[in-house]
């Protein structure tokens, strides 16, 4: 473009060193600034004073120096065109526009094109490596409805279009997701078995504990002391006196 640029240049009667300088000043696309230029004539320079203040984004966009078209008036006069500065203006400006949009549609092209684009690429190679890295999960941590995932011809899976493996892809996150949670619930319901094994235990070391006897330390604990012991003693033997007594007196009143 850039070509075509400087071919509608020298076609129509523009200044030699607006024309060579002004294709220069495109092609380094805003890495330096035209006053930077070696070597640069009067005309140029001035030029370039007023040309810098405006960024290179926005002079791709038509927005140039009055001291160009002031430069290219003085040519113009002195040439045999019948341009007036204004419709060379304006040519010059389209001109400039035309490279800016041919940059904007190679942009757009290279960077978000549906199959060779970068983004789609990256994408790509993204998947890809997502593929491998689910390719190498154990069959034993997928339910059994989802590890024909992995018996499928990997080489036709890689060689087609994206979305064959970027479906398999999500596919195999949720085998693993199921296979975690089914992985999960066996374990609770585990622990849960041994809590209810140890209660049932418990209990069962209770129930016998009181009908079979007790233990040491519960008999100790619930026969009387030895003081108390000697107490109901003597008052057994004193009633079992008394009434040998009574008897006694029973049989001499009878004789």
């Amino acid at each position: 473009m850039v070509n075509n640029l400087q071919d509608w240049l020298d076609n129509n009667f523009t200044h030699p060193e607006v024309a060579y300088w002004l294709t220069k000043y495109i092609l380094l696309r805003g890495t330096q600034r035209l006053s930077d230029f070696p070597y640069l004539p009067v005309e140029i320079r001035r030029v370039a004073d007023n040309q810098d203040p405006i960024p290179w984004t926005s002079f791709m966009k038509g927005k140039l120096s009055h001291a160009i078209f002031t430069l290219q008036r003085h040519s113009l006069a002195c040439s045999s065109s019948c341009l007036t500065i204004a419709d060379w203006s304006k040519k010059l400006i389209s001109q400039i526009l035309q490279i800016s949009h041919a940059q904007w549609v190679f942009r757009n092209i290279t960077i978000h094109d549906a199959r060779t684009g970068y983004l789609r690429m990256q994408k790509r190679r993204e998947v890809l490596a997502e593929v491998d890295r689910l390719a190498e999960v154990d069959p034993i941590l997928l339910p059994e409805s989802s590890r024909y995932l992995l018996e499928i011809d990997f080489t036709s899976l890689l060689n087609g279009n994206l979305e064959k493996p970027s479906y398999w892809v999500l596919a195999m996150k949720a085998a693993v997701k199921a296979g975690q949670r089914t992985v999960a619930r066996s374990r609770h319901a585990t622990a849960r078995q041994r809590r209810a094994a140890a209660a049932f235990s418990n209990s069962a070391r209770r129930v016998k504990g009181g009908m079979c006897g007790q233990t040491l330390c519960n008999a100790t604990l619930s026969s009387p002391p030895t003081s108390r012991r000697r107490q109901v003693s003597r008052k057994i033997a004193r009633r079992g006196g008394s009434i040998v007594q009574e008897q006694r007196i029973h049989f001499a009143r009878l004789n």
